[in-house]
């Protein structure tokens, strides 16, 4: 899969494009051996909690880099959207789960609710972070080296499904990987950012100011959600002519697309697997281990949605590290053509974004079934009334005619059952900007009518 890469600070681009890497020869019998050095029993020294550590949440990245310089300390930068309920906070975490309280203390700890304070020359945004997530903890090293990330623990409906001890058993294996005397010499993490320069907000990115003139509403907004930064951040690949639609949308694919579903508890213990799968067939079995995949370290379930995120589309062998009764043993698991499309019509990122045409509509009501029947719309059929934002005149189909007392039976011919952000995502993804577009309408009355216009 394509993946837009921006030349914010060399730092960033050799941090991120490490953590995209292929790794070669993780079957060789030299790899096997490290990797079962690297999964056995732990080395690691914890240090002693500092007090001063301990105690504190910081705000910004450059101030907690500096202590974490200073104290030789690991970071932990929560990135919460302020309209997420109930999923505690770092600094209320005790309260739900002690066992992650006590991980807690051994990081320094930065919590960000607007991704316009973010530093990108250390938050490995795109890399890591699901941007249709809304609450994300990302570790990295002292020196700024990205360790793993853990989150996405609401539905997809934004409700909290916060699962006791994944947190804990997630920052244990990063502590004990992260202290392990052994780690210089396994040479597995990816390389430190070389940081120079000042902060590198999302309004110092190159891309900026072309979205910015597209999108100068959302830029001009107090706060920046991650679905929204995907968009600035995606804005280069996008005017290079480099973005293709069509496979580079699916991104953060869940396991069960190579036929997996993990431990919520654990993370990375395989729990089910779906028989005849690309992961059955390579051998994997239920209770093995996942730790590692495509040459880089697994520390949670996210770890490994975002190695599926980076491997192409059009399939290949992706190579497995996996712990079996405490033996390593490697599986490669050939992907087909196609493997990493599910269904994404839930994503804001698609649906409020700069990927393809906008779809002429803040959104898209289902016609209620008393005016489907009424009108004879049947109910697998299209059947919506649009919505339209606080400056309807922009639209190209509102210029046309379109009006909130219309209901759309079809576009351009078709007639998916489709509303909401489904109908945007669908939207999107079919026009691109300059595309003839034909809604068929009908009013109250029933009568038929086509509202023609150029999308935008």
């Amino acid at each position: 899969m394509t993946r837009t890469i921006i030349s914010i600070a060399v730092g960033l681009v050799l941090a991120f494009a490490a953590l995209c890497i292929v790794t070669a020869g993780a079957e060789t019998p030299n790899k096997q051996a490290i990797w079962a050095e690297v999964l056995g029993p732990t080395q690691a020294k914890w240090p002693d909690v500092n007090p001063h550590v301990e105690t504190n949440y910081l705000d910004n990245i450059p101030a907690a880099m500096d202590m974490a310089t200073r104290s030789l300390t690991p970071i932990v930068i929560e990135l919460r959207c302020p309209k997420l309920g109930g999923v505690p906070t770092l600094n209320k975490i005790e309260e739900v789960d002690p066992d992650a309280a006590k991980m807690m203390k051994y990081f320094i700890k930065v919590t960000l609710t607007d991704l316009w304070s973010a530093d990108y020359r250390y938050l490995p945004f795109e890399a890591l972070v699901d941007p249709d997530k809304m609450h994300w903890l990302v570790f990295i090293g002292a020196d700024g080296t990205p360790l793993g990330c853990f989150g996405g623990w609401e539905d997809k409906a934004g409700d909290s499904a916060y699962i006791k001890g994944a947190l804990a058993a997630t920052m244990t294996r990063i502590l004990n990987h992260y202290y392990d005397t052994r780690r210089p010499n396994w040479r597995i993490d990816p390389p430190a950012p070389k940081i120079s320069g000042n902060v590198m907000t999302a309004r110092d990115v190159p891309s900026f100011k072309s979205w910015s003139s597209q999108y100068s509403e959302m830029a001009g907004s107090k706060c920046l959600h991650c679905h929204t930064a995907a968009s600035i951040f995606r804005q280069a690949t996008i005017d290079a002519k480099k973005y293709n639609k069509k496979s580079d949308v699916y991104i953060f694919p869940h396991p069960d697309c190579i036929g997996l579903m993990v431990s919520r508890t654990d993370g990375i213990t395989i729990e089910t697997v779906v028989p005849d799968s690309p992961a059955d067939k390579a051998g994997i079995k239920v209770g093995d281990v996942l730790g590692a995949a495509n040459g880089r370290r697994l520390f949670s379930e996210n770890d490994l949605r975002a190695v599926l995120s980076e491997f192409p589309g059009k399939g290949g062998k992706l190579p497995f590290i996996v712990l079996r009764q405490d033996a390593v043993t490697v599986k490669d698991i050939s992907l087909f053509d196609g493997w990493k499309k599910y269904e994404i019509g839930w994503r804001s990122s698609i649906a409020s974004s700069n990927i393809g045409a906008s779809p002429a509509m803040a959104w898209a009501l289902r016609t209620p079934d008393d005016v489907r029947a009424k009108l004879k719309i049947g109910d697998d059929k299209m059947g919506m009334s649009p919505v339209f934002g606080n400056n309807p005149n922009a639209s190209p189909a509102y210029a046309a005619g379109l009006r909130t007392n219309h209901v759309v039976i079809a576009i351009n011919g078709e007639s998916p059952d489709i509303w909401g952000r489904s109908f945007l995502v669908w939207f999107r993804l079919k026009f691109d900007p300059g595309a003839k577009v034909e809604f068929t309408v009908l009013d109250e009355a029933g009568k038929k009518s086509a509202i023609k216009f150029v999308a935008k």
